[in-house]
């Protein structure tokens, strides 16, 4: 393999990455907001309420802080938001503040 087809190769490879990554980073937002009635039925805006404003203070203090966490520290913890965010979730189908929690744990992710 030539130099140059080396290059186009891995270019290829992180358009492809930076893409399913962007996909997947908003995905868990959008299941949140798209299920809203199911988690909260007299109270979507609370539902948006904990979707967003976790989203919103990770992106307002980032600029603080995002240096001092390297790449893969926070793609492990996006990963483990999102994880969190639909077993709380899942599990806490008894519970309104419980799911909110999980719902939360999606913004956290969705903003980081």
């Amino acid at each position: 393999m030539s130099a140059k087809q080396h290059a186009d190769a891995e270019q290829l490879r992180n358009l492809l990455a930076f893409w399913v990554l962007g996909f997947i980073n908003n995905i868990g937002y959008v299941i949140m907001i798209a299920g809203a009635q199911e988690i909260a039925a007299g109270g979507v805006g609370l539902v948006y309420f904990f979707d967003i404003f976790p989203a919103l203070f990770v992106k307002l203090s980032g600029p603080y802080w995002f240096q001092l966490v390297s790449y893969r520290q926070r793609t492990i913890m996006g990963a483990i938001w999102m994880l969190l965010s639909f077993l709380v979730v899942s599990k806490g189908k008894h519970s309104l503040w419980l799911q909110l929690v999980g719902v939360a744990f999606s913004g956290l992710q969705s903003g980081m």
